[in-house]
């Protein structure tokens, strides 16, 4: 179990299946939230830290797999879990294409619910721990002035100090002072460091 408290959104609409998964995670260390239809859930958007959707395929006006879509795109990125009576393969595909940690069909044993919750937890966190660590990053080269950052991708390409001055037509004490800036505020002590820096800030970003 994590060590932040992890957020289960129950999105059902049958009312008794509703309170019968809420009463099976009760024991559990997860806080349960409960809501009768996808468009109840965007309204009331829920923002934590770590979140899990479980989601119904039939859910009237929108179902499981068209609120996935929407929860893409408008970037809420918690793992889905969709549950249905009715399964099809091609159902299953696009839940799998549009992200969804697992396919439930029903009736599904609690063993399975359980399993699937553990792993899209899991999941959550690695998304947070990955978010946290690109905040970190690109608060990191906020810090940077605009000449200090193409200095950085000039060092980062292999320029000399020299080459930099010559390229960006400024003296070459500029150059050397502006690195030290730099350095200094992405407080590493090394050009290396530099560019692990903003090349995991990069690749997070891609």
């Amino acid at each position: 179990m994590s060590t932040r408290q992890a957020n289960v959104f129950i999105i059902e609409d049958d009312s008794v299946v509703r309170a019968s998964l809420e009463l099976l995670l009760s024991p559990t260390e997860y806080i349960t939230h409960t809501f009768e239809s996808a468009e109840k859930f965007l309204e009331n958007l829920p923002q934590v830290e770590i979140g899990v959707v479980i989601a119904d395929y039939l859910l009237g006006n929108m179902n499981g797999l068209e609120l996935q879509s929407r929860m893409n795109d408008i970037g809420l990125a918690y793992p889905v879990i969709i549950v249905t009576g009715h399964a099809r393969t091609d159902i299953t595909v696009t839940a799998m294409k549009n992200g969804a940690i697992d396919f439930l069909e029903k009736p599904y044993s609690e063993a399975e619910l359980l399993l699937s919750l553990q792993k899209a937890v899991a999941e959550a966190e690695k998304s947070l721990v990955k978010q946290q660590s690109q905040t970190v990053l690109h608060n990191l080269l906020d810090r940077l002035s605009e000449e200090e950052r193409a200095i950085l991708d000039l060092l980062m390409d292999g320029h000399a100090n020299k080459q930099i001055a010559k390229r960006m037509e400024i003296a070459l004490r500029t150059v050397e002072r502006r690195r030290h800036a730099l350095l200094k505020k992405l407080e590493v002590e090394t050009v290396q460091e530099a560019a692990v820096i903003a090349t995991k800030a990069r690749l997070f970003a891609s």
